[in-house]
C-alpha cells in the first residue's frame, strides 16, 4: 500500500512526491454520448470513510483539470485497489483531508467517485486557477496515453461535468502535477507542473473536439425556502437602523454563493423603491442584499442573515412586501416575507411633499421664487419642517446638514 508513488528526499529537506503525468492516444473510432455517467460510488469502492476530514472549502467550479496519474514501476495493483490506495496514501500517510480529485478514471474505463464533498469542493492546485474540478486519470505501467477502454470513459466525464456545470470547452485543460513535502514546515500540497512529451497536446485536441461538439450545458436551478423572517420587535425612531433577520434553507442540490449568479436577494413586490432602502448597503432602492461577503449555503443547510433598514419618517406601522430571487433572475416560489416597522412619531413638526404638475418640486436657497434652486424633492417625500417665512415659504431640512425653502401651497403637515 505504501509503495504506491515513488519517494525522493532532496538535501533541501523537500520532499518531492513526483506524480506523473502521461497521456495522448489518439483513436480513429466514432466516440459515443451517453445520457448518463456511471461513477463507480464510494461506498462500492469500500473506501474507509473514517479516515476523512471535515472540510467546509467549496467553490463554484469554473474549469477542469485533466491529471494522469503514472503507476509506480513494480506496483501491479488493480485499478480498484489503486484507487483505494491512493485514498489511503493521501488521507492517513499525507494528512489530506479527502483524496484530492473529484473523479478517478481508471485505465479500464471505469470512474470512481472522488472527494465527498463534491464538485463544489475546493481542492487547491498551485499555479492552477481556483475552482477547478480535478480529475485524475490512472495509467497503467508502460503506456503512452490513454487505453482504448479508458478513453471513451475520459470523454464522457468531461462532457458530463462541463455539462452539468457549465464550463466552456476552453476551461478544460491538462496538466502535470506533484505533491510537495516539505519536512521543515510540514506543510503538504499539491502543485502543477509541465507535462513531458510531444503527444499529450494532440490527444487533448481529440477530447476536447468531442466536448466542443457535444457541449449543450444545463441552467442550474436552485430552490430555498424561508424558516423564519424576524422584523425588529421594539418600535423604532427615525434615523435609527433597523434589522431584519432572515433564516433560509438551502433545498435544491446546488450550493448558492454570494458574488454569483445564485446570490440571493430581496425584491419587493410592487417594484416600487422602498421606503427601507439603506443607500451604499442594498443592491438597489428595490432589492435589498441579504448574503454577507464570502456566504454559501451548501444544499441542505440553513442560514441565519441580517441586513439594514432604513427607517424612514413615516410614523405608526410601515409594511412592505418582498421576496426572494437570485442575481440570474430566477424567483423563488414561497419566499414571500414582509418587513415591518413600528416607527415613532417624532416631536419635531414634519412636512410631506404634495404632487406638482412638474413631478417634483424646487428647493430654493432663499424664499423667494427667484433664488436658486439648490435641489428638487418627490412627491410623497417628508422632512421637518423649520421655519415659516410669513410669506409663503417654508424651510425644510433636507438632510446632510443642508436646509432649503419650498413653496408651501405643495407641503402639508403630518403630525
Amino acid at each position: 500500500m505504501l509503495k504506491i508513488i515513488y519517494l525522493h528526499l532532496h538535501k533541501t529537506n523537500t520532499l518531492f512526491l513526483n506524480i506523473l503525468l502521461v497521456f495522448g492516444v489518439i483513436f480513429c473510432f466514432t466516440p459515443k454520448v451517453n445520457a448518463e455517467v456511471s461513477v463507480v460510488s464510494r461506498a462500492e469502492s469500500k473506501i474507509d470513510e473514517n479516515l476523512t476530514k471535515e472540510d467546509a472549502n467549496f467553490a463554484s467550479p469554473k474549469s477542469i483539470l485533466l491529471v494522469p496519474l503514472f503507476r509506480p514501476e513494480g506496483v501491479n495493483e488493480n485499478d480498484s485497489k489503486w484507487f483505494r490506495s491512493l485514498y489511503y496514501f493521501y488521507t492517513a500517510r499525507l494528512g489530506f483531508p479527502d483524496i484530492p480529485f473529484h473523479f478517478v478514471v481508471g485505465g479500464n474505463g471505469d470512474i470512481y467517485e472522488g472527494n465527498k464533498g463534491g464538485e463544489e469542493q475546493s481542492i487547491l492546485i498551485n499555479g492552477e486557477e481556483p475552482g477547478s474540478i480535478v480529475i485524475a486519470y490512472l495509467v497503467k505501467e508502460g503506456e503512452n496515453g490513454f487505453s482504448i477502454r479508458a478513453y471513451d470513459s475520459i470523454r464522457e466525464i468531461l462532457l458530463d461535468v462541463a455539462n452539468r456545470n457549465a464550463i466552456k470547452p476552453e476551461k478544460i485543460k491538462i496538466t502535470g502535477a506533484e505533491v510537495v513535502v516539505n519536512l521543515k514546515n510540514k506543510t503538504v500540497f499539491i502543485r502543477s507542473k509541465a507535462l513531458v512529451g510531444g503527444g499529450w497536446s494532440n490527444g487533448m485536441k481529440e477530447a476536447l473536439d468531442f466536448v466542443d461538439k457535444n457541449y449543450k450545458p444545463v441552467p442550474k436551478l436552485y430552490s430555498i425556502k424561508i424558516v423564519e423572517a424576524k422584523p425588529p420587535d421594539a418600535p423604532v425612531n427615525y434615523r435609527e437602523t433597523g434589522l431584519m433577520t432572515l433564516k433560509i434553507k438551502n433545498t435544491g442540490k446546488n450550493s448558492i454563493y454570494q458574488g454569483g449568479d445564485s446570490e440571493i436577494i430581496g425584491l419587493k413586490k410592487d417594484g416600487e423603491d422602498s421606503r427601507f432602502f439603506v443607500n451604499g448597503v442594498w443592491a438597489s432602492p428595490s432589492q435589498p442584499t441579504i448574503m454577507s461577503e464570502g456566504n454559501v449555503i451548501r444544499p441542505g443547510e440553513e442560514k441565519t442573515f441580517i441586513f439594514k433598514l432604513h427607517v424612514p419618517l413615516y410614523f405608526g406601522e410601515q409594511r412592505e412586501s418582498f421576496s426572494l430571487v437570485n442575481r440570474n433572475g430566477q424567483n423563488f416560489d414561497g419566499t414571500d416575507f414582509d418587513i415591518v416597522l413600528n416607527v415613532n412619531t417624532p416631536t419635531e413638526k414634519v412636512v410631506e411633499i404634495l404632487s406638482t404638475d412638474t413631478g417634483y418640486l424646487n428647493v430654493r436657497e432663499i424664499a423667494s421664487g427667484a433664488a436658486n434652486v439648490i435641489t428638487k424633492v418627490n412627491p410623497g417625500q417628508r422632512y421637518f419642517f423649520l421655519e415659516d417665512s410669513n410669506t409663503g415659504w417654508y424651510k425644510i431640512d433636507i438632510e446632510g446638514g443642508k436646509s432649503g425653502w419650498v413653496a408651501k401651497q405643495h407641503v402639508k403637515f403630518v403630525n
